[in-house]
């Protein structure tokens, strides 16, 4: 889970001109717009199976307060 969440944000503050870098990330990290594409999106394929369960029973969702 915590990975999880570590890569969600990670990806906002990479695509969010709001809440993020947006345009500025390659001067905010140093690092190339297609370079974090390629690394998001391999962290993306390693953490589908773990974190795909979790949709809807903790990821993206709010303690429930009964």
């Amino acid at each position: 889970m915590d990975w999880a969440r570590a890569l969600l944000a990670t990806e906002l503050a990479f695509a969010s001109e709001v809440v993020g870098s947006g345009h500025e990330w390659s001067t905010t990290t140093g690092w190339s717009d297609d370079t974090t594409v390629k690394i998001l999106r391999s962290t993306q394929l390693k953490l589908i199976r773990a974190v795909s369960p979790l949709v809807g029973r903790g990821l993206g969702t709010r303690p429930s307060t009964s």
